[in-house]
């Protein structure tokens, strides 16, 4: 109740998702520096 929920298509990501997978995969492939913590050797 009282809150906006937005469907762009079944077929598509919205333009959020979208920037947070390329960020995501951008910090996975080394082609985006991750956030400071981020990272652990294992």
């Amino acid at each position: 109740k009282d809150k906006e929920h937005v469907f762009y298509s079944k077929e598509e990501v919205g333009p959020v998702t979208r920037k947070l997978y390329e960020t995501l995969v951008g910090i996975q492939t080394g082609d985006v520096d991750a956030p400071e913590g981020w990272i652990y050797k294992v």
